[in-house]
């Protein structure tokens, strides 16, 4: 199998200046090819990409090996960087349409920076294949939290039999102002499909998941919903037996196994500037999780690559704990014995 890469760098170093002209110029159907494409994203002077991103027109397939990986290149870190690639959209329906299967966003920075109309969206996932995964994975996924208009700052309109691969994101400035029901972090539209939500932090809105009638198997583990109303919709919510080591700081809404954990308090590092790593205090969701490695998708490292060892936690981040980390040699800072 042949991998073709692209380069995108908004300051102007790579192939494109933009994910969409890369997209545009490149969209093709990949089964049957042999091929996969890689994106590579980064920003080499703090230059953010704009141009909202629709990805309509590539076919592609994750089960044939046959995929579009778009992924950010440059060194990540738990909260938003403007030095780094992150695609920065306003006043858009969506900033990135994912359509089709087989495509793979990784460490991507997305938002809507800000909004004139209900239901804009960070990321609007639609139109899988039948038991064809796509990919969302250590991801930011901010929204405008402007308090006059609706959000869902993740949008999933899968359709029927459809699978979706979700993990290690932060979904978080979600509007916590308007209460509406479809206010929020996530929502799911109609379609009945197996969407895995393992270790993310999902942070904000009147609900942090809303769902439509006949909306998606929800199959959660990991993964802590906080700083709304309601953890979840009362109305057609189809949260999976199998869901389980969920927290949130309500006091009831999850409907998975007996370690979900209610009424939490979570100790994050810098919350008002979406860092969401956990701190040593935290008794909320730090040594609570669960083992992901057998699962599938199998999870093994964090959202910043870090490996998950046991005590697991709850939420995007692994906590490291140690001690103090010395920046050179304080006994002989030029170094010998």
């Amino acid at each position: 199998m042949a991998t073709i890469t692209y380069t995108v760098d908004p300051g102007g170093t790579g192939d494109y200046t933009s994910l969409n002209a890369c997209s545009v110029a490149n969209a093709t159907n990949l089964v049957g090819s042999g091929n996969n494409v890689i994106i590579e994203c980064f920003s080499s002077d703090g230059t953010a990409d704009t141009t909202a991103v629709d990805l309509t027109a590539w076919t592609c397939s994750f089960n044939s090996g046959e995929t579009l990986t778009i992924a950010c290149t440059d060194t990540l870190t738990a909260s938003w960087n403007t030095d780094i690639y992150r695609l920065s959209v306003s006043n858009v329906a969506a900033a990135i349409r994912l359509y089709g299967s087989g495509i793979i966003l990784d460490g991507l920075q997305i938002e809507v920076a800000a909004t004139n109309a209900n239901y804009q969206n960070a990321i609007n996932i639609v139109a899988q294949s039948s038991n064809n995964p796509s990919v969302v994975k250590n991801c930011l996924c901010k929204g405008a939290n402007q308090g006059t208009y609706r959000e869902r700052v993740v949008y999933i309109t899968p359709g029927v039999s459809r699978v979706i691969y979700f993990y290690n994101n932060v979904v978080y400035n979600a509007n916590t102002t308007v209460a509406h029901p479809a206010n929020s972090a996530i929502a799911f539209g109609a379609g009945v499909a197996n969407v895995y939500m393992y270790k993310n932090v999902i942070s904000g809105g009147y609900n942090n998941i809303f769902y439509s009638t006949g909306a998606s198997n929800l199959i959660a583990k990991n993964t802590i919903l906080e700083g709304a109303s309601n953890a979840l919709t009362s109305a057609a919510v189809t949260w999976d037996a199998s869901s389980d080591y969920n927290a949130t700081d309500q006091s009831s809404g999850l409907r998975g196994g007996i370690n979900e954990r209610y009424s939490q308090t979570f100790d994050f590092t810098d919350k008002s500037n979406g860092e969401y790593t956990l701190t040593a205090d935290d008794t909320g969701a730090k040594g609570f999780g669960v083992d992901l490695s057998g699962d599938t998708p199998s999870v093994t490292t964090d959202r910043l690559g870090e490996t998950l060892e046991s005590p697991f936690d709850i939420g995007a981040y692994q906590f490291l704990g140690g001690g103090i980390i010395f920046p050179f040699n304080l006994i002989n800072p030029l170094g010998g014995m």
